[in-house]
């Protein structure tokens, strides 16, 4: 016997069983919910744990086995303070914090018991990609709660009851997805999955970071109705306030600055002295709206090939275009893209939006093997040939393999997911682009009609001069005026076709002279095909 057999009678020891406990209160605690240690200990402890309980009592001594990997260097070996091969961790815990190690290292490899090249600059990304995106739509959130107070003069408290009853499309998909997170987290948590528990988690940052509060922005600074905002702010503190306490066993310091500012929004019952006295919520199966979710998924699909299309014709997002074409095979995706499409106008800057059923004579199918999947399948049968076979199939050959999700090539059955598909639009002009993942195609009609060239100008005279009044210091109380030089014949023209669109959005008069009582505060310019517009700001004395 050496110290293994110590090691190994671990959960008898600790309760001094059986000479300090009953049988009956041994029991209760044994055997043990989980175990965790390195995957070194798979000769060590972990065998002599199932050596002594298989001996004692025909049992396991553990339900669950948590296995970590091992960490390494960054160059993949050891790490040795001989060699002073990695960076003293305490360093990194002074620059960067211990939520940055802690966040790393559970949503690394390590949780899957493989190793983990440790590289201190992925310790920096965590801070970039994951903490400043979360704390920036955290302070935006403060921030817009502050001017909601400052602007109506009554203290923001959170109404549980006003979450349940939102009416806008966002709205409910932020929230079904926050409940869907909740439901995930405890399941795979109650499972011991820890692996698939913070993709999950980021997973969903990022849909509330990037397209929640981008698309609700004006809402949430209440550029709407007082009702709309305070629904919209309230749908942002519920979601924010759960995943912060989703999050707080992962980065508890992080989570607890937070929790303490955003509970005083929370009516004083529904305190609690810190975050991590805060149970895991429980989810709401009624707020769960998987075709909503669905909806919103595609959508992101459409916007994220529409951008990279205007990247490949070097088309900036603020030069609006005609229309934008979406083409599928099925009614039913389609369909599900209806309540989104002004978004999809909007963050494209496109005026109009088709939504087209797939014509097998403009979108051409081609299928490709899918390389790792066959390989582990067919090992030397999936030769070149047999490659080549795959890549010939027709069009109308790959429509019917997606129709049956079987197929026959060369003597061999192919399923579902042993075979990529890839669309094309036949039909392409000059100025139409078009792209798109394996389900769906998305075409650009790029033409730049004057009309649509005068618009993207107007937009842009908008949004400077919207600037311009911020860095100036003028409030939405000021009353001011916008006063023009002679403009080049482009910009006379624009005035002359889109001075309705000018004066509704800036909510200002445009004229060629100051006003008696109005004084001079800022200048600025736009331009457009080197024709420049310059004009000045004037406020009333």
């Amino acid at each position: 016997f050496d110290c293994w057999f110590e090691s190994g009678s671990m959960p008898y020891a600790q309760c001094h069983y059986p000479f300090s406990v009953s049988q009956e209160e041994f029991r209760k605690r044994f055997p043990a919910d989980f175990i965790a240690e390195g995957l070194d200990q798979t000769r060590g402890w972990f065998y002599t744990l199932l050596v002594i309980g298989t001996a004692l009592f025909n049992q396991n001594p553990f339900k669950n086995l948590v296995v970590n990997g091992l960490v390494l260097a960054a160059d993949g070996t050891k790490m040795s303070k001989s060699k002073g091969n990695y960076t003293d961790p305490m360093k990194i815990v002074e620059q960067l914090g211990a939520d940055s190690i802690r966040l790393y290292l559970v949503n690394s490899p390590l949780v899957k018991a493989e190793p983990l090249k440790f590289v201190d600059q992925d310790v920096k990304n965590i801070v970039k990609e994951v903490f400043l995106p979360w704390y920036n739509a955290y302070r935006f959130f403060v921030q817009n709660a502050q001017r909601f107070e400052l602007v109506h003069k009554q203290t923001y408290c959170f109404d549980p009851d006003s979450v349940p009853k939102a009416h806008n499309f966002m709205d409910k998909w932020i929230v079904a997805a926050s409940q869907n997170l909740i439901k995930n987290v405890r399941h795979e948590m109650d499972n011991y999955r820890l692996y698939t528990v913070l993709p999950s988690l980021l997973g969903f940052l990022d849909n509330l970071t990037n397209w929640y509060v981008r698309l609700n922005r004006y809402r949430l600074k209440g550029e709407t109705s007082f009702s709309d905002c305070k629904a919209a702010l309230d749908v942002m503190f519920s979601t924010l306030l759960d995943f912060t306490v989703l999050m707080a066993p992962f980065t508890p310091f992080l989570t607890e600055k937070l929790y303490q500012n955003l509970k005083l929004g929370l009516p004083l019952d529904s305190r609690e002295e810190s975050v991590h006295f805060t149970m895991i919520p429980q989810f709401k199966r009624e707020l769960i709206d998987e075709a909503i979710e669905t909806s919103v998924s595609r959508m992101q699909t459409v916007i994220e090939v529409g951008r990279k299309l205007r990247d490949q014709k070097r088309l900036p997002l603020k030069t609006p275009l005609a229309c934008l074409k979406v083409i599928h095979r099925e009614d039913k995706y389609l369909d599900s893209l209806k309540p989104v499409i002004p978004y999809i106008q909007k963050e494209l800057n496109c005026l109009e939006v088709f939504l087209e059923k797939e014509n097998k004579n403009l979108v051409k199918l081609k299928a490709l093997p899918n390389n790792p999947v066959l390989g582990a399948r067919l090992g030397k049968s999936f030769n070149k040939e047999l490659r080549e076979a795959i890549s010939n199939l027709s069009s109308e050959e790959v429509s019917t393999f997606e129709s049956t999700h079987r197929i026959v090539v060369k003597g061999v059955e192919l399923s579902k997911d042993e075979l990529v598909v890839k669309r094309s639009y036949e039909q392409l002009g000059e100025n139409l682009e078009s792209g798109g993942d394996n389900e769906v195609v998305v075409v650009l009609d790029c033409t730049q009609s004057e009309d649509l060239k005068k618009l993207g100008a107007a937009r842009e005279l908008v949004n400077k001069v919207q600037r311009l009044r911020k860095t100036s210091g003028l409030s939405i109380q000021d009353k001011v005026q916008l006063v023009y030089e002679e403009p080049t014949h482009f910009y006379k023209s624009l005035l002359e076709d889109y001075t309705n669109f000018l004066t509704q959005n800036l909510k200002i008069p445009l004229s060629r002279v100051p006003f008696e009582d109005y004084k001079y505060v800022a200048a600025g310019t736009v331009e457009h095909n080197f024709q420049v517009f310059s004009f000045s700001l004037y406020k009333q004395s």
